[in-house]
């Protein structure tokens, strides 16, 4: 029996896509063969429909995600095509999962497939429904997902959720519609998942949830007591800490700064603050100011940690002196990771309510300006930092393969290119070596200096 899951979004979802191939596997054994496209929010993808022959018993489970209009459109109109397509070939059974079922339940009377939202734990009475050829629909949030079976599609990296949903409510965001408030799990069962991952060969662990610096809120607990049990862990492997949002990074700054200087952590920081407008933040409900973020970001600049950041443009209420501001954060931050994302009117946000009450207005054609300017100057900033580190040598792992290369990361978690193809040195992959950047520019390019570091 053969499934393809086509995974859009953000680690959350990869995860949840682990979890379902861990659930199919555990079922159909050895008869399950799983194929994995992940589609990062981030980036543009047409999925070929070619991938979709039908053939015995063909499964196609799309995972959806709904932080940016274009890519639920894109998602919509393959189901469209999907859905053509089944009319005539039998044996393509397609499955919804994700955010878009989650928060618009609505488009499940839209389309004659299977869908299940975000509680993958249904994906077996979805499977065993669509068999017999009828439709299955259950919207529900998942309790609990550490407990879960799971199957990583890159055995080296394994994704771990530590909470689910978020206490925050910003007024253009979707995807709290989806994933719904805070729902931390506990930390005895993050450990555990952690510990098993590493047991089972994972090197990188990447903890996840919509918010990592609210983890706890809901249990008498904090993400500063998690991060110090993870560090407590045996063997060697590095974690990376996803995104946290300024004003829970700010609350924990001290503590985070230490925890972050450990060697099993990635000096790597994901903190989004969406614009250099205190203005634009109180609109966008945010519950910090520009001054909180560049405290936090500048404090891990100080022990050489990378910084992620997101930036939102063309937001209603963004001016032309709003939009300065985040330019100027930009290029004073020069951070090593941008995310940069236009504003888009999101159904059933607060945002969308002003906009219908004419209380806000926005340009699309403003917004495709400014999003055009502020990627030019991140591509200087980008090509800047790169070049620190030219000549730079030491312990990077090396975690998976891009187009023929093996790729590895180093202590900040910028992204390294072996010079070395790996169908040449195919052993290294997985491992911790040393490496010299050898080329600093759009990308780093390195070679390989010794063999496992122990």
């Amino acid at each position: 029996m053969k499934f393809k899951i086509l995974t859009y979004g953000c680690a959350m979802n990869k995860a949840d896509s682990e979890c379902i191939a861990g659930i199919i596997k555990e079922k159909f054994k050895s008869d399950a063969e799983i194929e994995e496209y992940f589609v990062e929010e981030t980036k543009n993808f047409a999925f070929d429909e070619e991938k979709l022959k039908a053939d015995d018993a063909l499964f196609l489970i799309i995972n959806t995600c709904i932080v940016k209009q274009p890519t639920e459109n894109k998602i919509i109109d393959l189901m469209r095509k999907i859905e053509k397509k089944r009319e005539n070939e039998k044996g393509l059974n397609v499955i919804v999962t994700g955010c878009l079922p989650a928060a618009y339940p609505e488009i499940c009377g839209k389309f004659k497939f299977s869908f299940i939202g975000t509680n993958v734990s249904d994906i077996i009475k979805a499977i065993d429904e669509a068999i017999e050829g009828r439709k299955f629909v259950k919207i529900e949030k998942q309790k609990d997902k550490l407990c879960i079976p799971k199957f990583s599609f890159n055995k080296f990296i394994s994704t771990i959720p530590i909470s689910e949903g978020c206490v925050g409510n910003c007024s253009y965001c979707s995807t709290k519609l989806a994933r719904q408030n805070l729902t931390s799990y506990k930390e005895e069962d993050v450990i555990k998942a952690i510990k098993n991952a590493v047991k089972c060969g994972a090197n990188e662990i990447y903890i996840t949830g919509q918010d990592t610096g609210c983890y706890g809120l809901d249990i008498d607990t904090n993400i500063v007591s998690l991060l110090e049990k993870i560090s407590e862990i045996e063997g060697k492997f590095k974690v990376r800490v996803g995104m946290m949002n300024p004003d829970f990074a700010l609350k924990f700054l001290d503590e985070l700064i230490e925890i972050f200087k450990h060697q099993k952590f990635y000096r790597f920081i994901h903190i989004p603050v969406q614009s250099g407008s205190n203005a634009v933040l109180r609109d966008m409900k945010r519950n910090y100011c520009v001054e909180d973020f560049m405290g936090v970001a500048e404090k891990f600049k100080s022990i050489d940690a990378s910084i992620s950041t997101d930036i939102i443009v063309g937001f209603p209420t963004e001016t032309d002196d709003d939009f300065k501001g985040s330019v100027e954060l930009i290029n004073k931050i020069k951070p090593e990771f941008l995310n940069l994302s236009k504003f888009y009117v999101r159904k059933g946000t607060l945002a969308e309510r002003f906009i219908i009450n004419k209380q806000w207005t926005y340009d699309t054609k403003i917004a495709k300006e400014r999003s055009l300017l502020i990627s030019r100057i991140f591509r200087e900033i980008s090509k800047d930092n790169n070049k620190k580190w030219l000549n730079r040598e030491g312990e990077i792992l090396t975690d998976e393969i891009e187009n023929g290369m093996l790729i590895g990361r180093n202590f900040a978690y910028k992204k390294i290119h072996i010079k070395d193809r790996i169908k040449d040195k195919p052993e290294l992959l997985g491992k911790f070596v040393r490496c010299r950047i050898i080329k600093a520019g759009e990308i780093l390019e390195g070679e390989i200096l010794g063999s496992e570091i122990n």
